[in-house]
């Protein structure tokens, strides 16, 4: 297993003073993070304000590093084939010379899954690895936009993108193997939708109502900006463990739960799907689920402004903003941990109930 570990060019260096324990050391790689990108955009002009788009984006990244990983691993076809032998107390070649009294490796006996590891003479050997992660993405970014005419414009953009990678940002189940590793990305977004507008609302002096209105009513009433930006997004694919420490098995597809996310808290999911592995094995569930994801994002913000101005050069502006407009509770994610009375259960609220303000800015 040292001869593996080393066929990765990578050699750990930790001090002697964590012989017995758990220890971090930094993986020595000679090969440098590379990253290609690429896109093909479509423009189509509609009328002299209105702009189409539609483009495909793409990139790889190579050499990526990756965190979270136990260097100090055995394959997951040897575990299993010693099963609960891996825990059968054997001599331990240690006794004697690890002398630190809070380690398990100063007894007389240890576990023979111990001595097979790379590392022996560690309880365990975090890292992080530089140059043993991958990651693709590929996106369809398509939008519409109105330029500023007539007091009004407007932007609409939908992306459409998947990333895949093994460098994840949950823990590294069988470090020896991380082409089990590959899945969704714990920040892919399947589709986001993002309109914004700025409408400046027809009253006052200029205006389809109110140009002959007094200097004094045109004051109170003209000159009002609305601005707007809603936001649709998809949630994020969830990284499910369990309480055996290792990943669920999947066993089978996952039943259709109808009904809103505020109905479902308490059975986010279809629970039934995931068991707990046994022992001495590793679930056969992916990183990362892609048909289950944490509740997506439905936002809208308003403000009404309008600037009053004083002599040449000084302006002022009186705002009145909506965060949360329409009052839309965003849930976070549900428990995650197979064999626990929380999986699947959603207990906190991720955004913040509708929130109003008013300011005023000063310009000069």
């Amino acid at each position: 297993h040292t001869r593996y570990w080393r066929d990765w060019s990578s050699d750990v260096c930790s001090s002697d003073l964590d012989i017995g324990q758990a220890t971090n050391s930094a993986l020595l790689s000679l090969a440098i993070p590379q990253y290609q990108q690429w896109n093909f955009t479509l423009q189509k002009s509609l009328w002299s304000s209105v702009l189409l788009e539609a483009a495909y984006v793409g990139n790889k990244g190579s050499h990526v590093s990756v965190s979270n990983i136990n260097i100090d691993s055995i394959p997951a076809a040897e575990m299993t084939a010693l099963g609960a032998g891996a825990q059968t107390l054997v001599a331990n070649p240690f006794y004697g010379i690890i002398t630190d009294p809070t380690s398990t490796l100063s007894l007389a006996t240890v576990a023979r899954k111990q001595l097979l590891l790379p590392y022996p003479q560690y309880t365990s050997v975090s890292s992080e690895a530089p140059s043993l992660g991958s990651s693709t993405y590929h996106s369809l970014q398509a939008k519409v936009e109105k330029r500023f005419s007539k007091g009004f414009t407007f932007l609409a953009a939908y992306t459409m993108s998947k990333i895949l990678t093994n460098a994840t940002s949950v823990g590294i189940e069988d470090p020896t193997n991380l082409n089990l590793e590959r899945s969704l990305a714990t920040w892919d977004v399947f589709q986001r939708v993002v309109i914004s507008g700025v409408y400046e609302l027809p009253f006052g002096k200029g205006k389809i109502v109110g140009n002959h209105w007094n200097r004094g009513l045109d004051a109170v009433l003209g000159g009002w900006q609305l601005n707007q930006i809603t936001t649709f997004q998809g949630g994020f694919p969830l990284a499910l463990t369990s309480t055996s420490g290792v990943r669920p098995n999947r066993v089978h597809p996952l039943a259709a739960m109808s009904g809103s996310t505020a109905s479902r808290v308490l059975q986010y999911f279809d629970t039934s799907a995931f068991t707990l592995p046994a022992a001495f094995t590793y679930g056969n569930a992916p990183a990362t689920e892609p048909d289950v994801r944490t509740p997506g994002i439905d936002n809208t913000d308003l403000s009404l402004s309008k600037n009053f101005r004083f002599k040449e050069r000084i302006t002022a502006q009186l705002r009145f903003e909506s965060f949360n407009t329409f009052n839309r509770a965003q849930f976070a994610g549900p428990g995650t941990q197979a064999g626990t009375t929380s999986f699947g259960v959603i207990t906190t609220q991720q955004n913040q109930p509708r929130k109003l303000q008013a300011a005023v800015k000063i310009i000069f």
